[in-house]
């Protein structure tokens, strides 16, 4: 049976209506807490709602459910076809969130002349860039671990991965658990000619990708 709410969340989603888009994904959670998708995309549209301070909480609590929206999506009674279409989906927007976010970060400013000043200081712009790459790591990881390995999510799994690694070889002073060598490995089993992107100078995330 079509769920009318989840059905206007995609349509306000597809339009970029992001305030209706909130509203029907929470209307959707409400009815069905364990809808993956509803989750994960509540927690999206909530990063930039409020106020700018509070944009690195939000982030992290959407990156810290993000494991428990693949599993919710993959434990869904939809089909196979339509659980991959829902976490490209979800992808779509994911991958490319850490980009974005610096750059929207780094252009928050008060004050004009010398008194203009950061709203956001430097760590929590670190925090949320080096939680962006580390999850774009595990999210490759955890695609394969609940959804299987087939040809279809392999695909996303090295999306995820190609676009931490290039991150991380951009700005290579996280330290982090995951590495860009070891990932690199993990895309060759699929990709034998992959070659790994060159260390990059620490780029400003805000400048251009």
């Amino acid at each position: 049976m079509e769920n009318k709410n989840l059905t206007l969340a995609r349509q306000a989603k597809q339009t970029k209506d992001t305030e209706s888009a909130k509203k029907y994904y929470e209307l959707v959670r409400e009815e069905d807490p364990s809808n993956g998708e509803a989750n994960f995309f509540y927690l999206y549209y909530a990063i930039y709602e409020g106020k700018n301070g509070e944009i690195c909480t939000r982030t992290l609590r959407l990156h810290n459910g993000l494991e428990n929206s693949f599993k919710q999506i993959a434990a869904s009674n939809d089909s196979v076809d339509e659980k991959i279409a829902v976490l490209s989906d979800v992808l779509d927007f994911f991958i490319p969130l850490t980009w974005e976010l610096n750059r929207y970060m780094n252009t928050l400013f008060v004050g004009t002349g010398s008194n203009r000043t950061r709203v956001l200081s430097n760590a929590d712009i670190n925090a949320v860039s080096s939680k962006g790459i580390e999850s774009l790591y595990k999210a490759g990881d955890w695609i394969l671990q609940y959804f299987g390995d087939t040809n279809a999510t392999s695909k996303l799994a090295i999306a995820c991965w190609k676009e931490a690694i290039i991150l991380n070889r951009k700005w290579y002073a996280y330290k982090l658990a995951q590495t860009p060598e070891a990932y690199s490995e993990k895309i060759k089993k699929y990709e034998p000619d992959y070659v790994m992107p060159e260390k990059a100078g620490c780029i400003q995330f805000g400048d251009k990708r």
